[in-house]
């Protein structure tokens, strides 16, 4: 499942901080994961941070219940915006501390300045959700497609609101 995925990258990069800190008062080995370059673990906070915006609407997808489904058609624009955005807001490193949650270590990051897997991985969120919500049948993200929000849907989300 995408949200057990996402729960266990994000568990991974909120305690590289806290294990860092933790090996260096026992004068044990420097480095947590002497495995991962810094290249590795920005490209995994890149993944994160996709899946980070793809949660809401996985968390919908899972819940199904009659309640949620006037805030389908919100929840989609809102992700559609987040995925052609120019930035994502990343867990930074620096900010990460045992006891404050993670939403509060996030900073908007430019998608320049994501590694070239990064990038990819939100190039692959893009075209696989225009491919589910948009009727696309594309290998590239394209910029006219748009989400189709039927009368019945409109009307549900308004008289839910």
């Amino acid at each position: 499942r995408p949200l057990a995925t996402h729960m266990l990258l994000k568990s991974v990069v909120r305690m590289e901080r806290p294990l860092a800190t933790h090996m260096s008062q026992f004068d044990q080995v420097k480095d947590t994961c002497p495995q991962l370059s810094d290249e590795q673990r920005q490209t995994a906070r890149g993944f994160e941070a996709v899946l980070n915006q793809t949660k809401h609407l996985t968390t919908l997808a899972q819940k199904e219940k009659m309640c949620v489904g006037p805030h389908v058609p919100l929840v989609l624009l809102k992700l559609e915006a987040a995925l052609k955005s120019n930035q994502l807001a990343i867990i930074k490193r620096d900010k990460v501390s045992a006891g404050s949650s993670v939403e509060h270590a996030r900073e908007m990051c430019d998608v320049a300045d994501m590694t070239p897997l990064g990038k990819e991985c939100l190039k692959r969120a893009l075209v696989e959700f225009q491919r589910r919500f948009c009727g696309k049948d594309i290998e590239e993200p394209v910029s006219d497609a748009r989400i189709t929000i039927t009368p019945r849907e409109l009307l549900a989300s308004v008289l839910d609101v």
